[in-house]
């Protein structure tokens, strides 16, 4: 059985510094997924809490993330971390 430290260094985390951010970014689907519906909830004024919640529910990509974590996405796209490219 494998270390944790080990596993982490297979998968390429050195730290946790940025794992908030990692799903999203490397999940194309997920993040075209993130962008299309944070777009819509910032259009329409929907919190971050109902569309985390939305995507966790609705979308298999989000269903093994806990939308609190979903939730963090949303600060990082309003900060311009995660962007359409």
């Amino acid at each position: 059985m494998e270390t944790l430290d080990q596993f982490s260094a297979r998968q390429g985390y050195k730290t946790g510094q940025y794992a908030s951010k990692r799903f999203i970014l490397r999940d194309p689907e997920a993040r075209e997924i993130f962008l299309k519906v944070a777009k819509e909830a910032e259009e329409k004024y929907i919190s971050d809490t109902v569309a985390a919640q939305y995507l966790q529910k609705n979308f298999i990509q989000f269903k093994h993330l806990n939308y609190n974590t979903i939730r963090r996405y949303f600060r990082d796209y309003r900060s311009g971390d995660i962007v359409n490219e």
